[in-house]
C-alpha cells in the first residue's frame, strides 16, 4: 500500500477502498483508526453481521450461545479484539483525551532506540480534574530507515519553541544495534543533536533498565491503579501510534508475562519508550511508587 499502490494513485488522484473483517488489532486496525481519528483523506465505516442483512437475528443469537464473548464480538459484531492477553490491560477509552501543551512545565522526551520504526514519546506531568498524572502530548514515528539523529531532528522541529527544561528518559542500553556503531552511543547522538536547540536539556538516563515485567507493571499501575483515579492520559490525535501500542501489545501465551515482540514488528517500541520513563519515575512498588521526582512539578 505505502510503497506501490498509494503512489500509483497520485497522478489520477484516485481512491482506495479497503474491505475486510477484523483479525485482532493488526495493520487493518491501524488503517481503520485513521478514519476514526478523521485523518485527512480517510474515512471508516463499520457494519455488524446483522446489519449486513444476510444472516437473520435468530442465527446471530444462536451463535452467541456457541461462541466465547471475544470470538462472537470479532466474527459477528466486527470488533477488533485481542485473543492473546493484553499487556496493558488497564488502558481504555477513559484514558484517551485531548491534551494541551503547557509551555510553563518541563517536557520529557522518552526514547526506545530502533530503526524501523524510529520512535519517541513526548510527555508532561500535568493536572486534570484535580489529579496529577502523566500527559502524553506528542510522539515521533518514522516507519522506515530511521536513526537516532532523525528522531531527534523531528523533536527539534516540533518543540523548538519550548524554553523550559527538557528531560531525557528511556532505554539505558542506548540501542547497541542502532546508530551507535559510527557516531558513538545513541545517547551521545541524542544529547549532541538535541542540545543544538535545547540548552536546558537534563540527562536522566538510568544506568540500567528495569526488568520487563516491572516496567509493564509500573505502566499499568500508572494508567489505572487498583484504587483511585488513573494517572496517565494519551491524546489519540497527537499520539495515535502510542494508542495502537497500548491497545495492541500482548504477552506470550503460556509465558510468565513476557511481551510478544514477534506478533507485529511495529508494536512494543513506542510503549517501551514510555514504560522506561514511568518505571523509573513511578515504580509500581517500593517507597517511590507515588512520588514525583521531577523538579518543579
Amino acid at each position: 500500500w505505502e510503497l506501490e499502490i498509494r503512489p500509483s494513485l497520485s497522478d489520477a488522484k484516485g481512491h482506495a477502498l479497503f474491505i475486510g473483517t477484523p483479525e485482532g488489532r493488526n495493520w487493518a486496525y491501524r488503517l481503520y483508526r485513521r478514519g476514526l481519528e478523521q485523518q485527512p483523506g480517510w474515512a471508516s465505516w463499520h457494519y455488524t453481521t446483522l446489519q449486513g442483512g444476510y444472516v437473520d437475528e435468530e442465527e446471530v443469537e444462536a451463535a452467541r450461545l456457541d461462541l466465547d464473548e471475544i470470538s462472537f464480538k470479532q466474527e459477528y459484531e466486527g470488533s477488533f479484539e485481542n485473543f492473546a492477553g493484553r499487556a496493558y490491560y488497564s488502558f481504555g477509552a477513559e484514558h484517551q483525551r485531548r491534551l494541551e501543551y503547557n509551555p510553563r512545565l518541563p517536557l520529557i522526551f522518552c526514547f526506545d532506540f530502533n530503526l524501523a520504526p524510529g520512535v519517541a514519546v513526548v510527555c508532561q506531568e500535568q493536572q486534570h480534574d484535580g489529579v496529577s498524572g502523566t500527559a502524553c502530548i506528542g510522539e515521533v514515528w518514522i516507519p522506515r530507515d530511521s536513526n537516532t539523529e532523525r528522531v531527534c531532528d523531528r523533536l527539534r522541529l516540533d518543540w523548538s519553541e519550548h524554553q523550559n527544561t527538557i528531560y531525557l528518559e528511556g532505554d539505558a542500553t542506548g540501542g547497541a544495534g542502532g546508530s551507535a556503531k559510527v557516531d558513538g552511543s545513541d545517547w551521545d547522538i541524542a544529547r549532541r543533536t538535541l542540545r543544538q536547540t535545547f540548552p536546558s536539556l537534563v540527562d536522566r538516563v538510568p544506568r540500567a533498565n528495569p526488568r520487563e515485567r516491572a516496567r509493564v507493571n509500573a505502566l499499568n499501575t500508572r494508567i489505572q491503579p487498583a484504587s483511585g483515579p488513573g494517572r496517565l492520559w494519551v491524546d489519540p490525535v497527537k499520539c495515535p501510534h502510542l494508542v495502537t501500542d497500548l491497545e495492541g501489545v500482548t504477552v506470550l501465551e503460556g509465558g510468565s508475562g513476557e511481551l510478544n515482540k514477534r506478533r507485529d514488528p511495529e508494536l512494543t517500541h513506542i510503549s517501551d519508550a514510555l514504560g522506561y520513563y514511568v518505571a523509573r519515575q513511578f515504580p509500581a512498588t517500593g517507597p517511590n511508587a507515588r512520588r514525583m521526582r521531577i523538579s518543579g512539578i
